[in-house]
């Protein structure tokens, strides 16, 4: 007979949980408590913007890329001045807290600015331009 860990593995990343080791262990056990509170997590992330007036809050489950930890991921989002610059913050909570940022500014419908500052540090920036084809 199979445990409810085993189960759920099974049904989310297609191999038993007993079976999978390290990162993959870590990965199937984290999709299988994500599948297990999914509709609690999504209530609960809809009164939290509610509250706090973001206009995205989303919390996941993480496994650092540096340290092989898993813990949850929180995002953030807020759009300000007239939703022309929209800012995301990220982190993870645990071990190793590992944070990113990324603002990004829309000079029009089609151009936008972007920088980001991401888990390790390392900042960027691009020039995005978005077309349509009818």
């Amino acid at each position: 007979m199979l445990d409810e860990i085993d189960i759920l593995s099974l049904l989310t990343v297609g191999e038993l949980g007993s079976k999978l080791k390290g990162f993959e262990g870590g990965i199937g056990a984290s999709e299988a408590a994500s599948f297990l509170t999914g509709k609690l997590q999504e209530t609960l992330e809809e009164r939290l913007r509610n509250i706090t007036g973001f206009d995205r809050i989303q919390v996941e489950p993480y496994v650092s890329e540096t340290t092989g930890t898993i813990g949850p991921k929180i995002t953030v989002s807020k759009r300000l001045l007239a939703n022309r610059l929209y800012v995301t913050y990220t982190t993870s909570l645990g071990n190793a807290t590992e944070q990113s940022l990324k603002v990004e500014f829309f000079l029009s419908d089609n151009i936008s600015l972007v920088g980001e500052r991401d888990e390790l540090g390392t900042l960027g920036a691009d020039i995005k331009f978005r077309v349509e084809f009818r």
